[in-house]
């Protein structure tokens, strides 16, 4: 049978997660599904039990990252559509009998996702938002969704995406989302994916602040909307606080920087930044005092 799926894995960590996804994705049932997996960890081999349609490659040179390896498996994917995913994180398998069901008919299928275990898979009811409606309760934290999780790609799409691809390592779920919400008509409402934060958060390294700092301003460009814009600067604000967490130095002057850095931009109105700086005063406090 042709191979209608591609589930693109990226694996670094030694754990057991990744059974509880090949176990949802139920390959028995699903037989137009193929696994390719990359494992970017050269100190780590994975090996999994052998199937006709799970294919592991081990790295054996210095890692790639999520981005580039990504875009390594999905290259050698051969599934019409695609889906993005890390180890720790699940897609619900009645996903695709949806998609057969509407017989791939559009580019992207969306579904909202959630950070508890007990509501994946389970009913979201929500109204028909439109695509800066859907953003701005994304950017509230109402509506949980992502570019990665709980999303399916038409190979197609997910490659001119990649080709067009303006950041290196950072925010890669926020760019996808940007990219996909005018162009999805399909969003189901269920949550398909599975966000596994505590996971997520242990496998979180230092950042190199240069280049979030690079990937940062190549997505700003991509928001013309000013409302819009000051929601994604707050709702980056807010990560970007427990980011810098990550540094045992310069927490604070590097938090000053890239505040100073938002109220450069020209696209905000004054009583924007001035909001901003507000907004941004807990933070500072926080950091403050934790320095001194």
């Amino acid at each position: 049978m042709a191979i209608n799926f591609t589930i693109c894995i990226t694996y670094f960590y030694k754990r057991d997660n990744i059974f509880d996804l090949i176990n949802e994705l139920n390959l028995e049932k699903n037989i137009d599904l193929e696994l390719l997996i990359r494992n970017d960890n050269p100190k780590e081999k994975l090996i999994l039990k052998n199937h006709p349609r799970i294919k592991v490659i081990n790295n054996n040179n210095e890692p790639l990252g999520e981005i580039e390896s990504l875009k390594y498996l999905v290259r050698n994917s051969t599934g019409k559509y695609i889906c993005l995913i890390a180890d720790d994180d699940l897609i619900n398998s009645k996903i695709f009998k949806l998609i057969r069901d509407d017989k791939f008919s559009k580019q992207c299928y969306l579904s909202y996702s959630s950070t508890k275990l007990e509501t994946f898979g389970k009913e979201f009811k929500s109204k028909n938002y439109s695509y800066v409606e859907t953003l701005n309760k994304y950017l509230e934290h109402s509506l949980h969704l992502s570019g990665t999780v709980g999303v399916i790609y038409e190979k197609n799409l997910i490659n001119k995406i990649f080709r067009n691809l303006k950041i290196d390592k950072y925010l890669l779920d926020t760019y996808l989302l940007f990219k996909i919400l005018d162009t999805s008509n399909v969003v189901f409402p269920h949550n398909y994916g599975f966000n596994n934060l505590s996971t997520s958060q242990i496998s979180s390294k230092i950042i190199d602040n240069k280049i979030f700092i690079q990937d940062y301003f190549n997505l700003i460009r991509e928001i013309n909307n000013t409302n819009l814009l000051l929601k994604f600067i707050l709702f980056i604000i807010d990560k970007y606080y427990s980011l810098v967490h990550r540094d045992k130095k310069k927490k604070l002057s590097n938090f000053f920087n890239f505040l100073k850095l938002n109220l450069k931009l020209k696209k905000l109105k004054l009583y924007q930044k001035f909001f901003i700086i507000i907004y941004s005063l807990k933070y500072f406090l926080k950091l403050f005092f934790k320095a001194i």
